[in-house]
């Protein structure tokens, strides 16, 4: 979960733009090895690509993920050329 509450997982600081609400979910599929994200309580006030964000959308490596004020930039640390769950 994220967005500028304090009990989010990530916590947006400083962007009086965003409201206190989970502005999405981003989650990772270990069977698919992909990761999408999906509105939350402020359905549409995630952007992907510009783009509102109101069902559950894959995220392709280097989207841009904009929140409030805040952009982001989707850089994966897994998928399908490497899983965390292979190392050992």
């Amino acid at each position: 979960l994220w967005g500028p509450g304090d009990e989010m997982d990530i916590h947006i600081r400083g962007d009086s733009a965003s409201n206190r609400k989970t502005h999405s979910i981003i989650g990772y599929d270990a069977k698919k090895k992909n990761t999408v994200i999906l509105p939350a309580e402020a359905a549409g006030q995630a952007y992907l690509n510009e783009e509102a964000v109101y069902v559950p959308t894959e995220l392709k490596p280097y989207d841009t993920i904009s929140l409030g004020n805040s952009r982001f930039l989707f850089v994966p640390l897994c998928g399908t050329n490497f899983s965390w769950e292979d190392v050992k």
